[in-house]
C-alpha cells in the first residue's frame, strides 16, 4: 500500500482499540495499516487506523459495528 493511497479510518488514544480494528479488518480482507502517533513517555496523542482508499467506505461502515 502506497502512503498517497492511505486513508485514515480511525484514531484513538488506546493502542490495544487500534489492534483490535486491525484484526477485525483482517477478518474482513480489508488491509491496514497503523501509525502510533503517541509520545513515548507521556501517551499523549493518538493512535491511527489507516486503509487503502479503495477499501475506505467499507473499513468505515466496519468500524461503525464495533
Amino acid at each position: 500500500m502506497e502512503k498517497k493511497d492511505k486513508i485514515a479510518i480511525y484514531s484513538t488514544d488506546q493502542y490495544h482499540q487500534a489492534l483490535i480494528v486491525q484484526e477485525m479488518l483482517a477478518e474482513h480482507q480489508i488491509e491496514s495499516d497503523i501509525v502510533n502517533r503517541q509520545d513515548s513517555s507521556f501517551h499523549i496523542g493518538d493512535v491511527e487506523v489507516y486503509v487503502s482508499a479503495k477499501d475506505e467506505e467499507r473499513a468505515k461502515n466496519l468500524v461503525q459495528k464495533l
